[in-house]
């Protein structure tokens, strides 16, 4: 019995939006300090603002009223409005009314024949991504359904009146319920959020794109729910799985959701099509204090609703009609932010369509320190050290690739300083994306450079999170990072550990001194060990010659199995029996300049 592909676990590609409240947080970020909070809403006010509500970790910190503004004013949304409702188009999939990618033709019959129209799904109108023209001053809702399409569905960003579109067809499927009621008995209640609509069309029924009036505190309630992952006093008002889907972007337009505005990269094109865009979130993406997870809900007037579950804060500002585009989203939240601390990029990278190599990078202080597990010319199992490296103007990393020899492993023996080999193989760059995937290319002697998309290995759903910090681990309970022992350098094993497992990739050297490395699975055991077997590859392609498939034969042969005994989240006892030969070293987290690295799964 060998080691399966099973021990190259599931990949969940970059960070959700929710991730901070799924994954547990390693610190409770601190609230704004009171000097951050006075700049912040004395900049508020000067441009105009009437209410500014902040809360952290659901805690109100700070609410004032200026200019005119009141705890008991309903203040104008605007396009605020949205973003009740794409909540409302993510409830109702959730309530069965529909699947988000089914066509809304199924209750617009009208538009069945339509090439175009009858491709529009539920997900395209709550994306502004339908291909439908942008109709205003019309009097129905159904006069809305008359909108011819001008692009095919799901190509093209275009932010309109799609959101009465969705309330016109929404209608049809409640049937007798009006979509207001089915608001107000959804949401509303029970946030305890009264709406006055304003501006109703001729039909009675609301202006979805813009026409709620609500009051401030009110409003951030709305934020407290997104933050709290769809929950609201113990009540479940959304799944989770569900909210994460109306805050995800689209291949149109990734920085905007289910009517929400979001922090991610987007096309540089999209500006030019796109003045909302502009106009909403270009500052915010481009501004580097601000967090992925970054949400916002935005409206004329500059009527915001910023939504950071990372840093537990929920702020809810409201300004009058005649603010006049005095207010900017990056010089308010510079002044409420504090800095946000660099990613941590400690992790062990793999491409899933290459299984059977790695590239382990661990991140203390300012460095990097990578370590590249493939196969050498002759196809044996060797490891490599990334050297050398230096950012460029563009954020990338570039450096040399390094062949190391030295001892066996073998507890008890006499150390003997691994030898660095004077040649350089060839260079390496590393450039890094905010979603925690890294593009790593490699260039060997006079071949082109190849290059490929890597994604931090993840045991269960996702990875483990990693920070810095300044602070002991020895209380910390995951174990992910690189270990070593600093009486024998010049080999480590690289831990990815998720609750009762770990997965470990370590590199050392064969008998004859040559680079090897293994890979093991282990689970927890009853004595507070992990133990599992150990494999290691016999053969596999070299980096310059994969083609996109497996470069290893799965299962991997067992050569032994490991144990590891924790004393504490910075010391650890290892355990190999190897063909009935028990060694056992003591190793430690390895450490240099300051910060550290911690990880949670």
């Amino acid at each position: 019995m060998g080691i399966t592909r099973t021990l190259l676990p599931r990949v969940r590609h970059g960070l959700s939006l929710l991730g901070a409240l799924a994954a547990g947080m390693l610190w409770a970020a601190p609230p704004p300090t009171a000097d951050q909070i006075a700049a912040a809403r004395a900049y508020h006010e000067s441009a105009g603002g009437q209410g500014l509500v902040i809360l952290h970790d659901g805690q109100l910190i700070h609410e004032s009223y200026a200019n005119g503004g009141n705890a008991n004013t309903q203040v104008l949304l605007a396009s605020g409005t949205k973003g009740f409702t794409g909540l409302f188009g993510a409830m109702a999939a959730e309530d069965g009314l529909y699947r988000l990618d089914d066509p809304v033709a199924e209750v617009v019959p009208e538009w069945s024949s339509d090439p175009r129209r009858s491709r529009i799904t539920w997900r395209h109108l709550l994306t502004m991504t339908s291909g439908l023209d942008d109709v205003k001053e019309q009097s129905s809702w159904e006069s809305f359904l008359q909108a011819k399409a001008v692009a095919d569905p799901g190509t093209l960003f275009d932010y309109g009146s799609a959101p009465n579109v969705f309330g016109a067809a929404l209608q049809r499927k409640l049937g007798s319920e009006k979509v207001a009621d089915y608001m107000q008995r959804r949401l509303f209640g029970p946030l305890g959020i009264q709406v006055s609509w304003r501006g109703n069309f001729s039909d009675g029924n609301p202006q979805l794109s813009g026409g709620a009036y609500v009051r401030t505190r009110e409003w951030a309630n709305l934020g407290e729910m997104v933050r709290l992952g769809g929950r609201w006093k113990g009540q479940t008002l959304i799944s989770q799985d569900r909210l994460e889907q109306a805050l995800t972007g689209t291949t149109p337009n990734p920085a905007y959701g289910l009517y929400w505005w979001l922090n991610r990269e987007v096309p540089d094109s999209l500006a030019q099509t796109a003045p909302q865009f502009e106009r909403h979130i270009l500052g915010l993406i481009e501004a580097a204090f601000l967090p992925d997870d970054f949400a916002m809900a935005a409206g004329a007037y500059e009527q915001r609703l910023y939504v950071i579950p990372s840093l537990q804060l929920v702020v809810a500002r409201n300004g009058p009609k005649s603010a006049g585009g005095r207010f900017d989203d990056v010089a308010f939240l510079s002044r409420l932010l504090p800095p946000v601390p660099p990613r941590n990029h400690t992790a062990l990278y793999w491409a899933p369509l290459e299984p059977g190599w790695t590239l382990a990078v661990s991140h203390v202080g300012e460095q990097v320190f990578p370590v590249w597990m493939t196969y050498g010319e002759d196809g044996s199992p060797e490891w490599f050290s990334l050297e050398s490296l230096k950012p460029d103007a563009q954020g990338v990393l570039r450096g040399d690739i390094v062949r190391w020899t030295g001892s066996p492993f073998a507890p008890g023996t006499a150390p003997v300083p691994p030898q660095r080999t004077p040649a350089v193989l060839g260079t390496v760059t590393l450039l890094f994306a905010s979603n925690g995937d890294l593009e790593f290319g490699v260039k060997l002697g006079s071949e082109p450079v190849r290059t490929r998309k890597l994604v931090p290995l993840a045991i269960d759903a996702k990875p483990p999170t990693c920070v810095f910090t300044v602070g002991s681990r020895a209380g910390s309970g995951n174990l992910s990072g690189l270990w070593w022992n600093p009486e024998a350098p010049g080999w480590g094993v690289n831990v990815v550990h998720q609750g009762s497992r770990m997965f470990l990739a370590g590199y050392t050297y064969d008998g004859d001194g040559t680079p090897g490395w293994s890979v093991a699975l282990l689970e927890h055991q009853a004595d507070g060990s992990y133990r599992g077997d150990m494999g290691r590859p016999v053969a596999g392609t070299p980096f310059n010659r994969t083609e996109g498939l497996a470069v290893t034969n799965f299962p991997l042969p067992l050569v032994g199995t490991m144990t590891l005994r924790p004393e504490n989240g910075e010391r650890v006892t290892m355990e190999i029996d190897a063909a009935g030969v028990l060694t056992s070293t003591p190793i430690r987290r390895f450490s240099g300049a300051l910060p550290q690295t911690e990880c949670t799964d």
